[in-house]
Parts: C-alpha cells; structure tokens; sequence
C-alpha cells in the first residue's frame, strides 16, 4: 500500500528500499524529490507510519556526506559505550554503598515513627509494647536487662479477646519443610490461631506427585535436572525451594514407579527387568479409581479433623461440635454405599441409615441451611482426586505409545529418536500437570475444611 500510494504521489519518481527489523517491525528508507515532500509527509502521517528523523548535525548534509558520518559515528560508539560503563562502574564503587546506607537509614527512621504508636510517656515513665515470638520473649529480656539493668522493667501482658485478630503470625518450620512454604504465597497467611498447612503439603503434594508420575525412568530426569535448578539457583530464594520441593517429588517418582514397574512406560517390563508390584496401572483403572478415592476420602476427612482440633484448641465448641457431625454426615454415606455395594455386611444398613439421619438432623440445627451445602460441596470434593487416576493414566499410556511408535520403525535410531521425542513431551507434561493437579487438590478441596486466612505477617522492629 505505501509503494503504490508513493508512487501515485512522486509519479513514479522515488526510490524505496525495506528490510525486516523483526517479526512486527519493518524498516523502509524512502527517498524522492523535494516538491513530492508535503504528499508524502500526509501519507505517512496519516497511516500513523513511525517517521526517524536525523539529529541536528546530519542537516545540510548530502546522503553521502551523511552516510560516511554514520559510519564514523557508528565505529566510535563502542569505544564511547565503554567509557561510560567505565564512568558508572567507578560510580558505583564510590557511591553505592552510601546510598545504600542512606536509603536504609531513611527506612529505619520510618520504622522507628511507626513505633511511635506503640508507645506512650509519662512524666517519669515511657512505655513501649510489642510482639515477640513466646520462645523469644526470654532471650529478649535477659538482654533488655543486661543493658539497662533495674532502669528497666520488662513484662509479659495477658492478650485480650479483642486482641487476638491483631496478633502477627510467624511461621517457623525445620529446615526439611521449609521449601513448601513457598505454597503460601498464593494465599493471604493464615489467621493466629489456626493452622499452618505446610506439614500436609510437604507430606501429601510429593505423594500426589509420584502417584500421578509413577515412572522410575521420569522420576530420575526429573530428580536430575531439579538438583542441577537448585544449585543454579541457590542464590534465588523462591527458585531454590521450587527446584528442592520438585526433587523430592522426583525421588516420590521412582518408588512409585518402582511399585507400578515403571520405567519410561512399559520398557522395563520388556526388557525383562522389572514387574508391577501393585498393579499395571494401564490395566487396573478401576483398582486405581477405587484407591484415588480413598485418598480423596482420606484427605478430606483428615482437613476436616484438623478444623475440630483446632476450633477445640481455641474454644469454639459449637463449630468443633457442627464439625463432628459434618464429619459423621460423610463417613455415614460412604459407609452406606460401601454396604449397598458389598463392601461392608448388610447388617449395618439400618443402624447406619438411623445413625446417618440423626446426623443429619443435628448438623442441620447447629449449621443450618449451610450443612447440607457443604456435605454435598465435600462429596463432590471427594470426586474431584479420580483426576489422580485420570492424569496418571494418561501419562503411563503416552509412554506406552512412545515405545510403540518406536517399536514400529524398522531403523533403531530412527525408532529410538521418535520415541525420544514423545517421551520428552510427556516428561514435560509430567511436570506441569500434576503440580497443577495437587496444587488444586489442596488448594481447593484439602485447604476449604480448615484453612482461615487473614493473618498479619510478623515483621520484627529492628535495624536494617
């Protein structure tokens, strides 16, 4: 469209010359005659073309005499860009670490305004308080006390009930758990008072992992190359714990694999060198669905005793009490169905229906319209782990049909390539899916039964 419109302007007295700058942007010298200029210059306005223009001292200049200058120009620049990397570089050593200090002087000073509020003074006195951590509190006063010794008095307060929504949280974990807490990030921190859920993440995202995985072959690349991620990135605090919790998810892959027997799909099995000691999950799908939903049972009802515990710990008995029967609600059904399907005696069924009614009535009473919700919102809870069996099962049988693919080929490198290839994709897949998959299963299923969100962060008072 420009061709043709600058042609129509200059009568075909123009020159133009194009070359691509990169995939969105193309570069275009356009050269005519001068009376053609205000058309051309309306065109180019007008379709919002980008005009360069020279700098001042190209004005005057013919196009050669302005070429060889850029030229000269263009071989100076290198030699200038050094020079003023030098110049910053000697700025910096100057300069960098004053400014640094003056930036965390100034950000003492607003800290210690913002400690102003939690104090007060008398005529013979001046009060501070604060949070302290209650395994802290001792080492705190012994050195309050060791530098104002009887000028100072250092007391411990009772926490009102209006106060406890004020108390900051401060997470501590051993060193073993301390990557899973890079999970919290998505979430507000939970509440005082409630629970920390890194524990269960460490314990059971690995376990979903490597259920899902289950891949000796998999499991090991995975092991690898995260061991090498964290060590690259031992200095990003974030990076290092992603990169740890994925190598124990990589060793939680091969015992699985181990158990099922495999070992890039069936190839072990092929070779003669390994055997499904629990069972062939590309055949046992409903062996696999069944144990999938035990899990989800499981899960759900350890979220939901975490809630009673801790609604007891903190005296909440009439939602410790909703809790139980919310608890008693669950376990009755599933015990029902398991009768109903053979799994349990049938002399059950009249007591467990008795039981389950009465249940039901109660959570009614003391959760209202809200029980029944949740009791459905919990089944449908339990439903969503068969996605642990469906994810898995997918992958194992992407692997079969790598080996197959590479089976069919009459050239062994040719065979080993195209199975390579696929066994790479399924690799990455094997990564993506089921961190996304466990996430979900904790975020969303395990986390609703206990988790309360809403805490402050403890941030100690103190020099920078």
């Amino acid at each position: 469209l420009l061709n043709s419109e600058v042609e129509r302007i200059t009568q075909g007295k123009y020159q133009i010359y194009v070359r691509d700058l990169d995939e969105s942007t193309i570069g275009v010298v356009l050269t005519y005659m001068k009376k053609f200029g205000p058309g051309v210059r309306h065109l180019l306005s007008a379709k919002e073309i980008n005009e360069i223009r020279l700098p001042d001292e190209y004005a005057g200049l013919t196009l050669v005499n302005a070429l060889k200058k850029m030229e000269l120009r263009k071989a100076e620049l290198p030699g200038l860009i050094d020079g003023l990397e030098k110049e910053l570089a000697d700025i910096s050593r100057r300069w960098y670490g004053t400014t640094r200090g003056l930036i965390e002087a100034v950000e003492d000073t607003i800290d210690e305004v913002g400690a102003v509020t939690y104090a007060a003074q008398t005529k013979f006195a001046f009060v501070i308080e604060g949070w302290v951590p209650d395994d802290m509190f001792a080492l705190l006063k012994e050195r309050f006390l060791s530098l104002f010794g009887d000028r100072i008095l250092v007391r411990e307060l009772q926490i009102e009930a209006r106060e406890v929504d004020l108390i900051p949280v401060y997470i501590a974990n051993p060193g073993i758990l301390k990557p899973f807490e890079v999970f919290l990030l998505a979430l507000p921190l939970p509440r005082y008072g409630s629970v920390d859920p890194t524990p269960y993440i460490a314990l059971f995202f690995p376990a979903f992992f490597g259920l899902i995985v289950g891949d000796i072959g998999y499991g090991t690349i995975i092991l690898i190359l995260s061991l090498y991620l964290r060590r690259r990135f031992r200095e990003k605090e974030i990076f290092h714990n992603i990169f740890s919790i994925l190598s124990i998810c990589g060793l939680s892959t091969v015992v699985f694999g181990f158990l099922f027997g495999e070992f890039f799909g069936d190839l072990g099995v092929r070779l003669g060198v390994l055997r499904p000691i629990l069972f062939d999950r590309a055949e046992a799908l409903k062996t696999l669905m069944v144990l999938t939903l035990g899990i989800g049972l499981g899960h759900i009802l350890l979220g939901i005793i975490i809630s009673i515990v801790n609604h007891l710990y903190r005296g909440r008995t009439r939602e410790a009490g909703a809790r139980i029967f919310y608890l008693l609600v669950i376990v009755l059904f599933i015990s029902i169905l398991g009768i109903m399907f053979g799994y349990l005696p049938a002399g059950l069924l009249t007591p467990g229906v008795i039981a389950l009614v009465i249940s039901f009535a109660l959570l009614v009473t003391l959760e209202g319209i809200l029980g029944p919700i949740e009791f459905i919102k919990a089944l449908g809870n339990i439903l969503s782990y068969v996605r642990i069996m469906a994810v898995g099962t997918a992958s194992v049988v992407m692997a079969i049909v790598a080996n197959r693919i590479g089976g069919l080929s009459k050239d062994l490198v040719l065979g080993i390539i195209a199975a390579g290839l696929i066994h790479t994709l399924n690799i990455l897949l094997s990564v993506l899916s089921p961190t996304i998959q466990s996430m979900r299963l904790h975020y969303v299923e395990f986390f609703s039964k206990f988790y309360a969100g809403g805490g402050k962060k403890y941030t100690p008072f103190r020099k920078r």
